[in-house]
């Protein structure tokens, strides 16, 4: 026991320097508080998180971390590429990346419609059938129909006497079968034959060519018509040439269209090749001279369709050829 004593003397006196100094008692009326006053950024903001701030206390190695209040970046999108999905009609889009992370944004790429790459396709007009373009894109197939083009009705050749007081004649268009047969037409005409003093009455088609006397007058090549005054009659010229049996030679025009005679009216200029008329004269069936006027290449007159004093039309004019001595 008394030992133990001595030891706790002994310690007391060993510390007796140190307590006089004051290292060994706390001085609890001075804590320590930490004051932070310079925050710096942490550097660590995404694009759509702020991020932090730091500060180390003025005192001590103490830290204090706060969010760093509107310091997202945002996102930065500064390269813009073409989708390439533009059509003929509508603009495509384009996207970029943003620079700092995976995020994309994507706009419309204004101007980017490529519109369309049209082919035409041209159905062409029949007799029956109007005729039209059909354009189609190559891009996207989208087609349109334009220029439509009127049906061309039938184009008829020759027509050629039945027998029976009809005509036929088929179409002339390629891949059209097209027959038509329609009644002839009668028109009368008297010519004085050379050397006798009574007239001699005939009928004739001027369509077809057949005489009622039973002749048959032939259509030349290369037969033209222009208007001289007033307009040409739909349809096209026809002008036959023959012998009648009374020995006549005589010259038919008229114009048809569909086997039947149009009307012209005014005078009209026909050129026909001049071998047709070489050496011969022409005069109307009244006896009245027609004017011929031969070129290397035609031969040609003019005929009067303008209505009498009776006002009845001219379907046909009958020329009477004179051979030349």
């Amino acid at each position: 026991m008394k030992r133990m004593i001595y030891l706790l003397l002994a310690a007391l006196l060993l510390a007796l320097p140190a307590l006089a100094e004051g290292e060994l008692i706390p001085d609890e009326g001075e804590a320590h508080e930490h004051h932070f006053a310079e925050y710096v950024s942490d550097q660590n903001a995404t694009c759509l998180q702020d991020g932090t701030k730091t500060a180390k206390c003025d005192s001590c190695d103490a830290t204090d971390t706060i969010p760093d209040a509107g310091s997202a970046l945002g996102h930065s999108f500064t390269k813009y590429v073409s989708d390439q999905n533009a059509t003929c009609l509508q603009d495509g889009t384009k996207t970029a990346k943003c620079d700092r992370c995976d995020a994309t944004d994507t706009i419309a790429d204004e101007n980017s419609k490529t519109g369309h790459e049209e082919i035409p396709t041209v159905t062409a007009p029949t007799c029956n059938e109007d005729g039209f373009t059909t354009y189609t894109c190559a891009r996207c197939g989208e087609t349109r129909v334009d220029q439509r083009m009127r049906a061309l009705g039938h184009w008829y050749g020759e027509w050629r006497p039945n027998g029976d007081g009809t005509h036929t004649a088929e179409c002339r268009r390629a891949g059209c079968k097209q027959v038509k047969t329609v009644n002839c037409a009668k028109i009368e005409f008297s010519v004085i034959p050379e050397g006798s003093e009574m007239p001699y009455t005939c009928a004739i088609c001027p369509v077809c060519g057949q005489a009622s006397d039973g002749a048959h007058l032939l259509i030349p090549e290369r037969v033209y018509a222009e208007a001289a005054t007033e307009k040409l009659p739909k349809g096209e010229i026809v002008l036959r040439m023959g012998e009648l049996v009374c020995g006549e030679q005589i010259m038919s025009v008229a114009f048809e269209y569909g086997g039947a005679c149009t009307q012209p009216t005014g005078r009209v200029r026909i050129t026909i090749p001049p071998e047709a008329l070489k050496g011969y004269r022409a005069e109307l069936a009244d006896g009245e001279p027609l004017r011929l006027e031969f070129t290397e290449k035609k031969a040609a007159f003019e005929l009067d369709f303008t209505p009498g004093e009776s006002g009845a039309p001219i379907e046909m004019q009958v020329l009477r050829l004179i051979p030349e001595i």
